[in-house]
């Protein structure tokens, strides 16, 4: 029996993908994922005037609009294992 193991994957998402995939690629007949499966930390996209949303990612502060820029920067957060989430000026606060 072949196995494939990983850990550490922090919540990345594009490291869950892998992961899921690895299986078939080396040819395993099972895959486990060992410790340390979530992330680090949360990043607000705080509302700002105008539907855009600012957040601070990676030691940048950061402001996007609604659409194509603000999935990217919300899929960006997810590759690197943190969690966006929506929030007011209030709730961030």
């Amino acid at each position: 029996m072949r196995l494939y193991f990983c850990s550490d994957i922090h919540a990345s998402r594009r490291c869950w993908k892998k992961f899921l995939n690895a299986g078939r690629f080396y040819g395993a007949d099972c895959i486990i994922v060992g410790g340390d499966i979530t992330g680090k930390f949360v990043v607000p996209l705080v509302e700002a005037p105008g539907g855009r949303r600012t957040a601070t990612f990676l030691g940048v502060d950061r402001t996007v609009e609604p659409g194509e820029d603000l999935e990217r920067l919300k899929t960006w957060i997810a590759d690197s294992g943190q969690y966006w989430f929506e929030a007011t000026p209030e709730e961030a606060a």
